[in-house]
């Protein structure tokens, strides 16, 4: 389906709980946290239902978000139920990958597609401080036995934030190493990443030259995003990078967003949107489901405003309230 703005809109991101097992510093209080009641939170059914009206509607991929997806229960059970849904063509998600190995069999019984795990560091002591507590050795041992899986789609996300430069090529070291695409997420202005100043795209770039020469543009997408890509040219490693701030790419948009609670969000910013939770707990019918999920997606903001000052927007939220 397209919006008002002639973007075709194929993409849902759904966020499973708003609970993590780790703490990083950009994007959760260090204790303290008031997390959704469970009463609130959506079911695998009630999931499974805003999607079988979603994929009428367009919606062909769909990737599972947290908090940390991985601490629900069963999750490769709600893999299995939403490939089976008619129209949806990708199921992948998003970890941190501490609960991976022990549970990837599961999920790519179900029919798991892809895995994006974020990553911020390699570095044992800056891991530790950033998650407040994480191993990152865990996350290491499941993207190494992740390979294992040629037919699944790795990316590794890594967030700009506490480290230096070296923390940096690392990383980009350790993406080749395990021939992974890595890209660099920038900070949102959201909750408490407001507070820290991430390295730019244009820094990281030009850490690259310095660090291995020559770096080029790359024209190919290597996923549903709308990330922007480059190439090292001694290597020819692809670096890709989603700038949502300084790059804004709303232009390209194809997403929706539903929230752990039951509430589908056009735009990560605004408040606007259909808290569907209680629809469904009022027994909806599918037609009328349609048409207020129809009205979100056509109503789609054009754009965000996180660097000006708008009304009506989210920006007090946490991330991990709404979906990362």
């Amino acid at each position: 389906m397209k919006d008002n703005c002639q973007r075709n809109i194929d993409y849902i991101r759904i966020s499973l709980t708003d609970r993590c097992n780790l703490r990083c510093q950009y994007c959760m209080p260090a204790k303290g946290v008031t997390w959704m009641p469970h009463e609130d939170i959506l079911t695998y059914e009630e999931i499974v239902n805003v999607l079988e009206v979603a994929s009428v509607l367009g919606i062909k991929k769909v990737r599972l978000t947290g908090g940390e997806p991985l601490v629900r229960k069963e999750v490769s059970t709600l893999v299995q139920m939403i490939t089976a849904i008619d129209g949806i063509e990708e199921v992948s998600l998003t970890t941190n990958a501490l609960l991976l190995e022990e549970q990837l069999d599961a999920l790519m019984a179900a029919g798991l597609q892809g895995i994006n795990i974020s990553l911020d560091t390699i570095n044992y002591e800056l891991f530790k401080e950033i998650t407040r507590g994480g191993d990152v050795t865990k996350a290491m041992q499941a993207i190494s036995y992740a390979k294992k899986f040629p037919q699944l789609s790795l990316k590794l996300n890594c967030v700009p934030s506490m480290q230096q430069d070296q923390d940096i090529i690392d990383m980009v070291d350790f993406a080749r190493k395990m021939d992974i695409p890595l890209r660099f997420i920038e900070l949102m202005p959201i909750g408490f990443g407001k507070q820290y100043r991430g390295k730019t795209q244009e820094e990281i770039v030009a850490l690259l030259q310095k660090t291995y020469g020559e770096v080029t543009p790359y024209q190919k997408s290597l996923g549903n995003g709308p990330a922007s890509y480059y190439m090292i040219v001694e290597t020819g490693q692809i670096i890709g990078f989603i700038s949502s701030i300084s790059h804004k790419f709303c232009s390209q948009c194809n997403r929706i967003r539903l929230t752990a609670n039951g509430y589908i969000k056009g735009c990560l910013q605004y408040q606007s949107g259909l808290h569907v939770k209680p629809l469904l707990e009022a027994g909806i019918s599918k037609h009328d489901l349609k048409q207020k999920i129809e009205h979100v997606i056509y109503h789609k903001p054009k754009a965000h405003h996180f660097l000006e000052k708008v009304t009506s927007t989210d920006e007090t939220n946490e991330m991990y309230k709404i979906g990362g």
